[in-house]
C-alpha cells in the first residue's frame, strides 16, 4: 500500500524534441491530481501528447486507471510550444488500500479507444476463432 499523500513525477522524451512531464499526487481521501507539462522545441511542427495514470496492486494487477488526457502544442515559430494542464479524479475508496504502484504513461497517440471500438474488435476476433464458426464454414 502507498503512503499518503503519495507523489510521483515522471519526464519522458517522446522523440524529435517532444517532451511531457507529469506529477501525480494521490491523497488519502482518494483524490488523484495530475499536473502535466507538454512541450516541443521544433520550430515548425507541434504535436499532441497523451497522459494516463495506471494504479496497480502489489502483484501488478490493475486497480484503477485515469481517463487518458490529450494535450497539443504548436511549433516554436507557430504559436505556443508548451503548456501546463491539470486534472483531478477520485479513486473509489474500496480500491485505495489496494494500491501499491503508480505508472505514468506518456505517448503521442492521437486517439482514445472507445468502449464501442473495443467491443467491435472483440467481436471481430471472436468470429475468427474456429470454434465460433458456423458448421461447414471454411476455416
Amino acid at each position: 500500500m502507498l503512503n499518503f499523500p503519495y507523489e510521483k513525477e515522471q519526464h519522458d522524451s517522446l522523440g524529435d524534441h517532444r517532451q511531457m512531464t507529469s506529477k501525480v499526487i494521490i491523497s488519502s481521501n482518494g483524490t488523484i491530481e495530475v499536473y502535466t507539462h507538454t512541450a516541443t522545441a521544433k520550430a515548425w511542427e507541434g504535436f499532441h501528447g497523451r497522459v494516463v495514470v495506471t494504479l496497480r496492486d502489489g502483484d501488478g494487477n490493475f486497480v484503477y486507471q485515469t481517463k487518458a488526457r490529450q494535450y497539443g502544442v504548436d511549433g516554436v515559430k507557430l504559436g505556443k510550444p508548451s503548456r501546463n494542464d491539470s486534472f483531478i479524479e477520485t479513486i473509489p475508496s474500496e480500491k485505495l488500500s489496494l494500491i501499491s504502484k503508480c505508472d505514468i504513461k506518456h505517448d503521442r497517440s492521437k486517439e482514445e479507444l472507445s468502449i464501442n471500438q473495443l467491443v467491435e474488435w472483440a467481436r471481430a476476433i471472436r468470429d475468427l476463432i474456429p470454434e465460433n464458426q458456423p458448421a461447414g464454414a471454411p476455416v
